[in-house]
């Protein structure tokens, strides 16, 4: 058998099996080794991070072509051959032929369309997630300018860009949408899409087997880093230290990286170091949408749904849905799903009644009422407790939530709110608001009771 001219009848069949442009991505530098008399043929990539690729998802390809020109193969091990100081250094793990190969971190996008050479982590990136489906207006203008610019430039103008922004907004949206861009336009630009959750556990894994070392060579070969909920990193300070160390390391090198947040970076409990260097970059906001936003995307959205709205609903829909996409998103699906149950266009009356549990009316606007019952509720003490003189820390920052979300949810002044709080000076209110409004700046969790707790009154 001539194997050199066997192993480039092989790649050529590699080619066709999984496309030219994955095989370009993970096999060209695939080489021969050996087969050995005990049936293992061991075969070399360049690197762990393309060895791991292919072990989880072409070992079964890889079986199958070769056995086609070698007799009884047993097991095929992957190589690892880097350059150390001019010496060769190789790391094999043999994969037997029946077994299921070992699970890397990394996973590809679509495994049913091996054209393409862009690659995702841990989650699939929303089909409908696209620059061309993200309505725009001046509460989100600049976030979108700014993820395009990254999508569709090699320049590196906002490197890192951090992008923020309550839940619901958008986010997510713009990550997916710069990844997509990217596929379809360089797909030989890699691009990884993950959120901070799965990071930290692949730190962890790494750690654990005391193999740190192989959770940053994961990032050797990537372009473009994509982190979605970086909030949850707040705490977490080894894992910072390590996530900076990449950071760095992307940024010297010239690479993209994009972060979105559903906190400020103000309130996160960073390291300085880390917090230093993503103010260095970029950093944009989404807001609540504007009237006139919140009606393009109940337009947008009903025609991929393919629904029909009365003018009149739409101005409904858009005046009442105030508070996020997500929202608007959830009543049109509401309508649209009833609509085809009925097979009927629906009324405005109708469609009152389907939101009715979405749609605030004059009768469950916040009062200082309801704020003390959820508040009361929300930690645990009582609405005496609150209204009395009690100077235990859990009750005064439970009166203090309720002073600071009165004067933000209400139309009473301070003096207003602190008669009804048991006659306490105006003074006392101002205070409580100052204080919770310079400390939720600098303490997440103070930041997480009020989003939960404005939550809460919202769907109350």
């Amino acid at each position: 058998m001539n194997v050199e001219q066997t192993f480039l009848t092989i790649q050529e069949e590699l080619k066709q099996r999984i496309g030219e442009a994955s095989f370009e991505s993970w096999l060209d530098g695939l080489s021969f080794d050996e087969f050995d008399p005990s049936g293992q043929l061991t075969l070399s990539l360049p690197n762990r991070f393309s060895a791991d690729f292919v072990r989880r998802n072409y070992m079964t390809v890889l079986t199958e072509t070769f056995s086609g020109h070698f007799d009884d193969i047993k097991s095929i091990a992957i190589n690892v051959k880097t350059n150390v100081r001019k010496t060769e250094k190789t790391i094999s793990t043999a994969t037997p032929v029946n077994d299921q190969a070992i699970t890397p971190i990394s996973i590809p996008m679509d495994q049913t369309n091996n054209t393409e050479a862009s690659w995702f982590v841990e989650s699939l990136v929303n089909d409908t997630f696209t620059f061309n489906h993200f309505c725009t207006g001046p509460s989100n203008q600049l976030a979108y300018a700014v993820a395009h610019k990254v999508a569709t430039t090699s320049e590196k103008l906002y490197n890192p860009l951090f992008l923020y922004a309550p839940v619901g907004l958008g986010k997510t949206h713009l990550l997916h949408a710069i990844a997509h861009h990217i596929r379809e336009t360089t797909p030989k630009r890699r691009v990884l899409y993950t959120s901070i959750q799965k990071f930290s556990e692949m730190f962890v894994r790494s750690i654990k087997a005391k193999e740190a070392y192989r959770f940053k060579e994961q990032f050797n070969g990537v372009q473009v880093l994509l982190i979605d909920d970086f909030q949850f990193i707040d705490g977490k300070k080894s894992f910072q230290q390590e996530f900076l160390h990449i950071l760095n390391d992307f940024i010297s090198s010239g690479r993209q990286v994009v972060v979105s947040s559903n906190r400020p970076l103000n309130v996160l409990g960073l390291l300085p170091a880390l917090k230093s260097r993503l103010v260095s970059g970029m950093i944009s906001d989404i807001g609540k949408p504007e009237k006139e936003l919140r009606h393009a995307i109940i337009q947008e959205k009903s025609e991929k749904l393919g629904a029909t709205l009365h003018p009149t609903i739409k101005d409904f829909l858009s005046e009442t849905l105030t508070r996020n996409v997500r929202e608007l998103e959830g009543g049109l699906r509401r309508i649209f799903a009833h609509t085809q149950l009925t097979n009927k266009i629906l009324s405005l009356k109708e469609v009152r009644h389907i939101l009715s549990d979405m749609i605030e009316t004059p009768g469950t606007q916040t009062n200082l009422e309801t704020i003390l019952q959820k508040t009361s509720a929300y930690f645990g003490v009582t609405i005496s407790e609150i209204m009395g003189k009690a100077r235990t820390q859990r009750i005064v920052y439970a009166r203090r939530m309720v002073m600071f979300l009165s004067s933000k949810h209400t139309d009473l002044s301070y003096a207003d709110i602190g008669r009804k709080m048991g006659g306490k000076d105006h003074s006392t209110i101002l205070y409580a608001v100052r204080a919770v409004t310079e400390m939720q700046k600098s303490t997440p969790q103070l930041f997480d009771d009020i989003e939960s707790l404005e939550t809460i009154l919202e769907t109350s």
